[in-house]
């Protein structure tokens, strides 16, 4: 074999590995998202997963991807609403509450000739 040649077979060895592992890469950062999408599993662990995927295609992919029943991840079990963050409905000025709970807001609207009627 001369040395052309050689260095031909090389360069598509090279090239079928990195296709190889773009393609890895594409279908683990897929099912990852698709599990983040389902809710399996929760955004800020992505990097985790892809670690996990790394070190154990198969076992993740199955996690991912097979139903509850034949041993994968559940859907549905991580939290995606926004949970805390209703504004209150009931008036939360310093009006709303006696004089005597507030006595710096009363020092203060007094200092600054302010006078509250509450």
């Amino acid at each position: 074999m001369d040395r052309a040649t050689y260095q031909r077979l090389i360069a598509g060895a090279e090239t079928a590995e990195r296709l190889d592992k773009t393609s890895r890469e594409s279908e683990r950062d897929r099912l990852i998202a698709q599990a983040v999408s389902d809710t399996k599993i929760e955004p800020s662990r992505v990097d985790h997963w892809r670690r996990k995927f790394d070190g154990d295609p198969e076992g993740t992919r199955h996690l991912l991807t097979a139903s509850f029943e034949q041993g994968g991840l559940a859907p549905g079990v991580v939290p995606v609403t926004a949970m805390g963050g209703e504004s209150p409905t009931e008036d939360t000025t310093a009006d709303a509450y006696p004089a005597e709970w507030l006595p710096e807001v009363q020092q203060r609207e007094h200092k600054g000739g302010v006078q509250s009627d509450g």
